[in-house]
């Protein structure tokens, strides 16, 4: 009787190490989650005693996950990084309000004595719903409802959300170049209560944790718990990491230009994306968001649906155009537009472009897309038959091995497959080229 939700698509393997993501369904808002670190030795997952883990593909009872206490076998709530919570008062919990790009400032904060909190962006203030510390408190990490039922309120709640679809990341930061670590590493995790955490991989404890403020008016539903008929999701996209090692030491050397940047999306979670600077692995910085949007302003990708397509990171040199020094892009999908759920097959006007941006800024780049809606400005490149959304990650070449993207293969929910030429060095009106490679469906 297994108590874990697993994919492939769920673990994350970095040298020896492997960590995994799990969870288990449930009928409520809140559906439990955890990570778990293991070990690979000679072609198998090992426990913290060195034993095999798996048995006919699931985790074996008795078995113990190298951040657990205890044996947690193939039980989601016990052990990995959800038993190693910090004390919710020592917790770093942060928030973006716009005052400074540094989480770690007190603008940012998660706490009760944060002002900026208020009621209105809590999505609080009708008969009901938690009190307004209770549930900063309950975000924190305290058991103010008493969940596991032994009579103590203020004791930390060990829990976190599931993360159905988003894989962990690991960064290794590589200690000094002097004395090289490995283990001198975070993973980097996603999960459906609108969390993104950081945890030390040594041992499993969150150095810090980040919710985006759009997702703040959703805490009191998952307060409550109540059942849920449809799947609730928050930060439900993959994590791509964007390392830069001047020298390819293996060590992370601000002083040297080094930096560590990572994006992510939110799935059906929303119609976001972000990016955080962890270049110091304990002094996040806020970089951007990107919404939808019908103007061009900074900020904004009209048309932009569900953020489902992984940012590919590449070099792109665009004539004119006002780009970092180092000529990085990011390049995604236009997203999912939802209307796809249903039956028959319908064209989209959401999500049915490609984006591409500048890594740094977040500067929107270049375009391509299909049909607009009303008001929308049109891509730099207008493809007719481009009538799907692109919620797959894209397939970024650099064919002719010169440092530069020159090709991308993208698909769309109408079944077709596109191809796209970069030509580097021209300007933002001529720099993309292509169309249609194939289709599965002849008629569309």
């Amino acid at each position: 009787n297994t108590d874990y939700i697993m994919s492939s698509r769920h673990r994350t393997q970095t040298l020896d190490d492997l960590y995994v993501s799990v969870f288990r369904p449930a009928n409520n808002i809140h559906w439990p989650g955890n990570v778990k670190k293991y070990k690979i030795a000679n072609g198998q997952i090992v426990d913290a005693t060195g034993a095999p883990a798996i048995d006919k593909g699931f985790f074996k009872d008795g078995t113990r996950s190298i951040w657990s206490s205890v044996a947690d076998g193939n039980k989601v709530d016990l052990g990995g990084a959800a038993s190693n919570m910090p004390d919710p008062d020592a917790r770093n919990l942060y928030t973006y309000l716009g005052v400074s790009t540094t989480l770690n400032n007190a603008a940012n904060a998660v706490k009760t004595t944060n002002t900026a909190l208020t009621d209105a962006l809590l999505g609080l203030g009708a008969p009901g719903l938690p009190a307004h510390d209770e549930l900063i408190e309950w975000m924190r990490g305290r058991d103010v409802q008493d969940d596991n039922g032994n009579d103590n309120f203020t004791e930390a709640r060990l829990d976190m959300g599931d993360p159905i679809h988003a894989k962990p990341a690991v960064v290794i930061y590589g200690g000094t170049a002097a004395a090289n670590d490995v283990d001198d590493a975070v993973v980097f995790a996603a999960e459906n209560d609108g969390y993104l955490h950081a945890f030390d991989v040594t041992n499993g404890q969150e150095l810090w944790s980040f919710v985006p403020a759009e997702l703040l008016s959703g805490m009191p539903a998952l307060f409550a718990n109540g059942v849920q008929p449809e799947k609730h999701y928050g930060l439900d996209g993959d994590i791509r990491v964007f390392k830069i090692d001047r020298n390819a030491n293996g060590v992370i050397e601000p002083s040297n230009g080094d930096r560590v940047y990572i994006y992510f999306g939110m799935r059906r979670g929303g119609t976001s994306y972000y990016a955080l600077d962890v270049t110091t692995k304990t002094n996040p910085q806020f970089m951007w968001q990107l919404a939808p949007g019908n103007v061009a302003l900074p900020g904004q990708l009209p048309a932009l649906g569900q953020t489902w397509s992984t940012p590919v990171a590449a070099k792109v040199n665009i004539s004119g155009a006002t780009q970092n020094a180092d000529k990085f892009v990011l390049i995604f999908g236009g997203g999912y537009e939802d209307s796809q759920d249903n039956e028959p097959y319908n064209t989209d006007l959401i999500g049915n472009r490609i984006y591409m941006i500048d890594a740094v800024s977040g500067a929107l780049l270049w375009s391509v897309g299909g049909p607009n809606g009303a008001g929308v400005p049109a891509p730099d490149l207008s493809l007719a038959k481009m009538n799907n959304s692109i919620p797959a990650d894209l397939l970024v070449l650099d064919t002719n091995q010169d440092g530069f993207a020159d090709r991308i293969y993208a698909t769309d929910t109408g079944a077709r497959i596109w191809r796209f030429d970069i030509a580097n060095g021209q300007p933002r009106g001529s720099l993309v080229a292509g169309g249609v490679f194939a289709s599965a469906i002849t008629a569309l």
